[in-house]
């Protein structure tokens, strides 16, 4: 087994281990258990259990949207825009993502460190792909009156807050694609004028 295997699966049975028992009540020994690697082993690849959460919640944004710099410069600007929005309502209202969320939330008061891991690698770099998108397309005059990380605030809650909220507390499913582009759409052909884009009303084919 090469190392980085090893570590996926350490993480894999982590995940498995604090979404059940919750962080705080978990301990290393119930990891090593899971993976069904020695003790040691486990020890060598993360130290403490802080370290072993910190990995888990990175690897699981290698799946988070990210946009290079070409695809920022061909891509029109609503169609731009309602992408980058349908790839983070996807990923952030997720099965895994609620999970993890939930995780973080339950246990952020008697560990701290949680929120702090998880806010800075999940909640800052969702804020700064959507102000850079916002920075690239809308009318400078909208942008510098609000400021771009306010604006992708704004947006941000108008399309996660509501369903996001409601899938934590167990009170609805996580929403379909078809629902997550519905509300998306209505949102951009709303704010669309007001953001200046080039191309209101551009709808992509789901």
């Amino acid at each position: 087994m090469s190392p980085e295997e090893r570590r996926r699966r350490i993480i894999a049975a982590a995940e498995a281990v604090f979404t059940s028992k919750g962080y705080a009540a978990a301990n290393m020994d119930d990891v090593v258990r899971a993976c069904g690697m020695s003790k040691k082993t486990v020890y060598k690849t993360f130290a403490t259990k802080e370290q072993l959460f910190g990995d888990l919640v990175a690897s699981s944004l290698e799946d988070a949207p990210r946009l290079d710099g070409k695809e920022m410069d061909q891509a029109e600007d609503e169609l731009l825009l309602r992408e980058v929005m349908r790839a983070m309502a996807s990923f952030i209202l997720s099965p895994r993502q609620i999970a993890l969320t939930r995780l973080v939330l339950a246990e952020s008061l008697s560990a701290p460190e949680l929120g702090a891991i998880f806010y800075e690698t999940a909640v800052v770099r969702g804020q700064a792909l959507m102000g850079e998108t916002l920075r690239r397309i809308a009318a400078p005059a909208v942008v510098d009156h609000r400021g771009s990380d306010e604006l992708a605030e704004l947006l941000l809650g108008a399309f996660i807050g509501p369903r996001f909220f409601s899938s934590l507390l167990g009170r609805t499913s996580t929403p379909t694609p078809e629902e997550i582009h519905a509300r998306i759409d209505w949102i951009l052909d709303t704010l669309g004028p007001t953001l200046g884009l080039k191309t209101p009303g551009l709808k992509t084919a789901d």
